[in-house]
């Protein structure tokens, strides 16, 4: 009996830690939905340093390349679903470029409307670039 009991509990462990994300409704997102959701977070970041909000002020005008890199790698995999791709490519490759902080708040605008989220996952910046 105590044989059961030991293997009725690691099922039951098991299936808790295995099935953990599932039974949680905000964690049942697709891999497209959590990376463009990181995608509009690096853009909503870099946006808001440009313009010199955020906790540090580092509003110098430079753009976080780690963050474009992965973008990049989003986009290359084909991991933000059915966003514009051609566009937001020509747009990070601005992006990385660019020095001016108006230039930098215009392209992550651009780059925030493209991308396709779920309305329920949108913040206040993806909503107000929306197309």
């Amino acid at each position: 009996m105590r044989a059961w009991t030991s293997i009725f509990v690691l099922v039951v462990l098991l299936g808790v830690t295995g099935c953990g994300s599932k039974m949680s409704g905000a964690v049942d997102q697709s891999m497209d939905t959590q990376c463009a959701l990181d995608s509009m977070a690096y853009l909503e970041e870099m946006h808001d340093l440009a313009g010199g909000g955020g906790e540090e002020d580092r509003s110098d005008g430079k753009v976080n390349q780690t963050y474009c890199n992965e973008m990049s790698t989003y986009l290359d995999e084909g991991m933000l679903g059915s966003a514009n791709k051609d566009e937001l490519k020509k747009l990070l490759d601005e992006l990385r470029k660019a020095k001016d902080k108006e230039e930098i708040q215009r392209i992550t605008g651009e780059m925030a409307g493209l991308i396709v989220l779920p309305e329920k996952y949108m913040s206040r910046f993806a909503k107000k670039y929306k197309k």
